[in-house]
């Protein structure tokens, strides 16, 4: 097998990058989505995950949802999947935060493609009180 890769000039590419005509997706933003402070009285939160297809061949987005032991804070808005994405085309994907109380909230987003592969982002945001009654904390 070495020496295929060797004479195909593949070395330093993972097996995946040397197959080639992959269908791959990245989620942007990078790292976690952090909603920061939100008062259980005000608006919910939002933030758009966007699912990049940054193969050679296309993807089809099968289905997203939300999980982790605070998920109830955390909800998609609306979502058509699945969704067949091209190379370099992009599938936004609306998510928002609203607790129901005060302290810290974590979940993940999870995105599935139609080769089985998941994505993951972690999602945080807190709850605040809202002393004078004005929505903000």
């Amino acid at each position: 097998m070495l020496w295929w890769l060797l004479a195909c000039g593949t070395v330093g590419l993972s097996a995946e990058e040397a197959k080639g005509g992959h269908a791959r997706v990245d989620l942007e933003p990078k790292g976690r989505v952090d909603f920061g402070s939100v008062s259980p009285e005000a608006r919910p939160a939002e933030a758009t995950v966007t699912a990049v297809s940054i193969g050679t061949e296309p993807v089809i987005v099968e289905q997203a949802w939300i999980e982790g032991a605070d998920s109830g804070a955390f909800y998609l808005g609306e979502l058509r999947v699945p969704a067949h994405l091209d190379p370099e085309e992009e599938l936004s994907i609306p998510v928002r935060f609203d607790p129901a109380d005060g302290g810290a909230f974590n979940g993940t987003l999870v995105v599935q493609m139609n080769d089985g592969s998941i994505m993951e982002r972690a999602l945080v945001g807190s709850g605040c009180r809202d002393e004078d009654g004005d929505g903000e904390c």
